[in-house]
């Protein structure tokens, strides 16, 4: 079985600026078990969050 899971994560760095980051999962199960789990995130809401907004 695949699930999808939508998830919304948010931080506040001590600097001020805020981490929002939208993920996707993906998570394959059998008997009861995962067997593969893959998340889909924006590297560049990573580096705006620690100040390079260049995505470079």
């Amino acid at each position: 079985m695949t699930t999808v899971t939508a998830i919304m994560g948010t931080f506040m760095k001590s600097a001020g600026k805020p981490y929002l980051q939208n993920y996707i999962s993906v998570i394959e199960t059998k008997d009861g078990k995962i067997v593969h789990y893959k998340d889909y995130w924006n590297p560049l809401v990573v580096l705006a969050a620690l100040g390079d907004e260049s995505g470079q």
